[in-house]
Formats: structure tokens, C-alpha cells, sequence
């Protein structure tokens, strides 16, 4: 007969378990979505490829600069969010402590 913190360490063993199963699989469907994205990005540029080279070639010379041009920006983005994560965090503090520990 398993005792009360022997059962509870069975129960989170299990626990732990699937959620470790259940990363694994959204892991793997996220890369899987995102090598479908670079699949279907890749086929339409080699499609303007075929209709316009010039343009392609063009697109593929422009594709860095853009991305180190709007790099400030995603920066920016992410320093907003983190603030604003923060204050959010601060506001909800009180609720928290009030709410007590949880079981």
C-alpha cells in the first residue's frame, strides 16, 4: 500500500510525463510548420524566379537589408513588451499575495 507522499510523487511523476510527451509533439508540429512556410516561401520565389529574374534576383539582394532595417524595430518591440509585462506584473501583484499559496 503506497503512502500519501508516495502516491503524490507517482501522480506528479505521471504528470510530468505527458507534459514532457505533449512538448515533444508541439515542438515538432511548430518545426513542421515552419519548414512548410520555408518550403511554400521558396517554391513562389522560384516561381517569380521563372516570370521575372530580374525582380527575383532583386528580391533576393533586397531580402538582408530589409531584415537589418527593421531589426531596431523588433527590438523596440520586444523591450515594450517586456515593460509592459513588468507593470502588468506589479498591478497584479496584490491579487496574487491576497489569493494565497496555491495547493
Amino acid at each position: 500500500m503506497l503512502d500519501q507522499s508516495e502516491r503524490s510523487s507517482f501522480f506528479i511523476r505521471i504528470i510530468n510525463r505527458k507534459i514532457e510527451e505533449s512538448t515533444r509533439e508541439l515542438e515538432y508540429l511548430i518545426d513542421r510548420k515552419m519548414k512548410e512556410k520555408t518550403l511554400i516561401k521558396f517554391f513562389l520565389w522560384l516561381i517569380l524566379l521563372v516570370l521575372c529574374w530580374p525582380l527575383a534576383l532583386l528580391a533576393l539582394l533586397l531580402y538582408p537589408l530589409v531584415w537589418l532595417l527593421l531589426l531596431p524595430f523588433r527590438i523596440i518591440g520586444i523591450s515594450v513588451k517586456a515593460v509592459l509585462e513588468l507593470f502588468k506584473a506589479i498591478i497584479m501583484l496584490p491579487a496574487r499575495v491576497l489569493r494565497g499559496p496555491s495547493r
